[in-house]
């Protein structure tokens, strides 16, 4: 339990480092190394563990610490472990906020990964809003604080880059309505280019 306090803290280090633009490779060590203790006793605790009132990878993909979560994927945490009081997948908290490289090291972990209900699901909705990872994106909730090029990065990462990796998916969830009884397309139409 202290060792994963011990790398939750290191998580908010990490964010403020990020935040000041400064580098986290000496954070990113030590937790790369409190990881790799807690995988070698209790791989399990890795997706049971709350910080906060989130897993560290709910954490990682919320803060948009993209190598902390490829770290955590690395040793076997669950992409889609969530906590009773976030029950938000990792997935689509990169998508509400645009992290795009978070969103890149998740959808690599599914393309590689031999154990595939350890991968991101798309098919997932937000439990209260009823949103999609596309309804997450196409909306760009966090546009204000500057990050258009990250939601735009995101959907280039479903569309094209991974699309035979998560097109399936994407063809569940591709005309499923939030609680306003908005699709996709609906946020599409308003916010992004004809192509989209």
């Amino acid at each position: 339990q202290d060792i994963l306090y011990s790398a939750a803290k290191l998580l908010d280090k990490a964010t403020i480092a990020k935040r000041r633009q400064q580098t986290n490779e000496q954070n990113l060590v030590f937790f790369k190394t409190l990881i790799q203790h807690v995988a070698a006793t209790s791989c399990q605790s890795l997706d049971t563990f709350d910080t906060a009132g989130m897993t560290l990878l709910q954490k990682s993909s919320d803060y948009g610490l993209h190598q902390f979560a490829e770290v955590l994927l690395e040793f076997g945490a669950n992409a889609n472990s969530v906590t009773t009081e976030t029950k938000t997948t990792p997935i689509l908290l990169a998508a509400y906020y645009g992290h795009a490289d978070t969103m890149r090291v998740l959808l690599e972990h599914k393309r590689n990964s031999d154990v595939e209900l350890k991968t991101a699901r798309l098919i997932v909705q937000d439990s209260h809003s009823k949103e999609t990872i596309l309804h997450h994106i196409l909306k760009m909730p966090n546009k204000i604080a500057g990050a258009v090029s990250g939601y735009k990065d995101c959907m280039e990462l479903l569309l094209n880059e991974y699309s035979s990796t998560v097109e399936q998916e994407l063809m569940k969830i591709i005309n499923k309505r939030d609680m306003e009884g908005n699709s996709a397309l609906h946020y599409a139409t308003q916010n992004w280019s004809q192509s989209i």
